[in-house]
């Protein structure tokens, strides 16, 4: 019986997909179905380019906004071809996304820890004071003293931070391809992706030019069908 060759994992073993670098992704459409576009202006006077379905604007979409979702990784250039995707991610420094959340535990308080009491003052959650007023102060009612009006301290209502996620390439791939098949309503995508981490300005170079004139030698491409 014939053995079946063994697929080649994509990524390189042992290799820090997180850390500083530029990275030459491709995502592919399954089975290479033309789903994003197609190639028009292939004229005398008109250079080639993409035009792009309804699918190839939502994903042309996500891949601008994937530098929203993390303050260290920015998208150097990119271009949604008929079936694939290839782009140039920058990671430029090692931690995570920043994640939008509230900045206290109670709504309106910030991180003074104040609360609203049953009479509509602002109540210090720690010593029980009131804003304005020391915490024992009495007060004067027709001109007589009045009794302390006993307040209730309601406790902070804790609330769930998402743990940030970290920029990886793994990530950053999963969560754009997530991002698309949300707002599609399926996933049009290939299981894995191609990565290639870019060494040295050569290298670089190369890689920016074939993404740029990928339109123009789509018939080419080893994506073509």
């Amino acid at each position: 019986m014939r053995e079946l060759p063994v697929r080649r994992h994509p990524r390189l073993k042992g290799y820090d997909y997180s850390q500083n670098g530029a990275y030459f992704v491709t995502i592919c459409v399954k089975d290479k179905h033309e789903m994003l576009g197609e190639i028009v202006g292939r004229g005398v006077h008109i250079a080639p380019q993409v035009q792009l379905s309804e699918y190839g604007v939502i994903v042309k979409r996500e891949i601008e906004n994937i530098p929203s979702h993390y303050d260290n990784v920015f998208i150097d250039v990119f271009v949604v071809m008929p079936n694939h995707v290839h782009c140039i991610i920058v990671i430029t420094e090692n931690g995570a996304n920043t994640v939008d959340c509230a900045a206290g535990a109670m709504e309106g308080t910030g991180t003074t820890g104040r609360a609203l009491d049953g009479t509509g003052r602002m109540v210090d959650v720690i010593t029980g004071a009131a804003s304005g007023a020391p915490t024992n102060a009495t007060t004067h009612v027709g001109g007589a003293l009045a009794r302390p009006v006993p307040v209730t301290i309601p406790h902070p209502v804790p609330v769930h931070i998402p743990r940030p996620v970290p920029a990886t390439i793994g990530n950053i791939v999963r969560g754009f391809k997530s991002g698309v098949s949300r707002q599609i309503g399926f996933s049009l995508w290939q299981r894995s992706y191609h990565d290639h981490v870019i060494r040295n300005e050569t290298d670089y170079q190369r890689i920016w030019q074939y993404i740029d004139e990928n339109p123009a030698k789509w018939e080419e491409d080893c994506y073509y069908k």
